[in-house]
C-alpha cells in the first residue's frame, strides 16, 4: 500500500493507510483514561455530554488533499 491515504482510496482503505503508518500518541492511554473517567463521572449523573477535541493533533494533510471519494 501506498504511505499516505489518496483520493481514490475508499474511506476504511484511507483509515488503514493512516493508522498503519503513523504510530499512536505515547500518551494515548493516560488521555483514554481520562476520558472515560469524565465520560462516567457525568453518565453516572444522567448528564448529557459532548466531548469536542481541539489543537495538539499531528496530521499529514499536506500530503493529502482530504477526500476519501
Amino acid at each position: 500500500m501506498t504511505s499516505a491515504p489518496t483520493p481514490e482510496m475508499t474511506p476504511a482503505e484511507a483509515e488503514s493507510v493512516y493508522f498503519n503508518n503513523y504510530p499512536p500518541p505515547k500518551a494515548l492511554p493516560k488521555h483514554e483514561a481520562l476520558a472515560r473517567a469524565f465520560v462516567d463521572y457525568h453518565a453516572q449523573a444522567n448528564r448529557r455530554l459532548v466531548l469536542v477535541t481541539s489543537g495538539g493533533t499531528t496530521v499529514p494533510l499536506g500530503s493529502w488533499d482530504g477526500s476519501c471519494t
